[in-house]
């Protein structure tokens, strides 16, 4: 659905993130980075019809490179979590601030993916 809603797009729009609002924090022992993007210059009379975010993600140094020979170690999942050079990216969509101190904020999976850890690439979600 997000191609048809790009193809009617008559405007395609970019947005840096504000860098003085992230943070790098620890949750529940998973490394999370925050991303701030202000929104507030698109007029009220337009619509959103679809968004993508793009992330460069760079190799973990001293990964090891994909083994074609034993790919069921290099892609196998094991009670959901990744096993052999692989994590998982989670991008959510956070409202407001948590409820009381020490809760998690109210948040919105957006989408994920299962990627290898041995490459540096682009990643594109759907937001």
């Amino acid at each position: 659905h997000a191609e048809r809603a790009a193809s009617k797009a008559n405007t395609i729009r970019s947005f840096h993130h504000e860098e003085s609002m992230e943070a790098l924090a620890r949750l529940k022992g998973k490394t999370t980075q925050q991303f701030y993007f202000n929104l507030t210059s698109i007029p009220d009379e337009e619509l959103i019809t679809s968004a993508e975010l793009r992330v460069y993600r760079d190799q973990v140094m001293g990964a090891a490179p994909p083994n074609n020979n034993n790919s069921s170690r290099n892609s196998s999942i094991s009670d959901g979590a990744p096993v052999g050079g692989f994590h998982r990216i989670n991008i959510y969509e956070i409202f407001g601030v948590p409820t009381a101190p020490g809760r998690d904020p109210l948040a919105r999976l957006l989408d994920t993916r299962l990627v290898q850890d041995s490459l540096s690439r682009w990643e594109s979600f759907d937001v």
